[in-house]
This record gives C-alpha cells, sequence and structure tokens, in this order.
C-alpha cells in the first residue's frame, strides 16, 4: 500500500498538513504548516527521533510513552481531516493547534463522521480551493520528475 497526504482543518480556517499511511489507514499524528515537509518526511516525529537518539532501555521508552499519552491540552477542539487516499475521506478528529498534534481518530475508521468520495468533484470546497499535493505516495523523486515534465510541456 502507499501514503498519501492528509490536510487538517481547523475551525478557524487555519489548514496544517501531515501524511496518511495507506497500509495502516492512519495519518501521522504531527502536523506541519508547510507543504513542502510532505516531501521532506511527512511521517516525522521530532520529540520521537531526539528521544531515539538517547533511550537506553524499555523502561525508558515505557516511561517516554507513558508521559505523551497523559499530556493534556487546553485547546482541544474539533478538525477536519481530508486525504485524497483511495478516491478521497474526510473525517472528524480532534487536535491541538499549539502543540501541532491530532489527538483523536488518527483513522478514518475511528471516527463515527468519516465520509468516502467517488471523484474529486465531490471533495470539500476548502479542499479544492487549498489544493491537494499530487504526492505520487509521497515520492518526491517521482513528483520533482512529474513538475519537470508539466514545466517542459
Amino acid at each position: 500500500m502507499s501514503s498519501e497526504a492528509a490536510l487538517i482543518r481547523f475551525p478557524n480556517g487555519n489548514i496544517y498538513f501531515t501524511g496518511y499511511h495507506g497500509c495502516g489507514s492512519r495519518i501521522n499524528n504531527i502536523i506541519f504548516e508547510d507543504k513542502a515537509q510532505l516531501f521532506i518526511d511527512a511521517f516525522a516525529d521530532p520529540e520521537e527521533e531526539t528521544f531515539s537518539l538517547t533511550a537506553e532501555t524499555y523502561e525508558q521508552r515505557e516511561a517516554f510513552e507513558q508521559e505523551r499519552a497523559s499530556r493534556v491540552y487546553d485547546d482541544i477542539v474539533e478538525v477536519e481531516i481530508f486525504t485524497p487516499y483511495s478516491g478521497g475521506m474526510l473525517w472528524k478528529a480532534k487536535a491541538s493547534e499549539k502543540a501541532r498534534v491530532v489527538v483523536t481518530c488518527l483513522s478514518e475508521m475511528d471516527s463515527n463522521s468519516s465520509v468516502e468520495f467517488e471523484s474529486d468533484l465531490e471533495y470539500p470546497e476548502w479542499v479544492k480551493v487549498i489544493g491537494i499535493p499530487s504526492t505520487y505516495s509521497l515520492n518526491s523523486e517521482k513528483w520533482l520528475n512529474n513538475q519537470i515534465k508539466i514545466k517542459n510541456r
């Protein structure tokens, strides 16, 4: 299975990006403002990467995971998540804009409000306006080659 881009829309209209794992049917919980991050590492987790450099024991890993799971955010709101994967899907989740994390419903299967689309003509208007990056399974080489082909037409 491939991976794809995902857009996260907050009630204030701000839109963020992350990666959608096709095989796991879930998004990365870390979100970012810059579309370009999709081609750098759509599944980045800087906190995890820093921890991995210093962790030495299973107990440290367990403590790290427990600490992350127990965090409380004071700005949790309902967001809309959209991915063009498999024709397009939209669902509701909860996220913290200050912390740049999605905290519930990382998968459309976890949400009781998911919608599947059969055509990009059915996509929500906000998705059409922002534009969904055509990531070609988040393969930057394919994406860059396609951009060169388009430019040379």
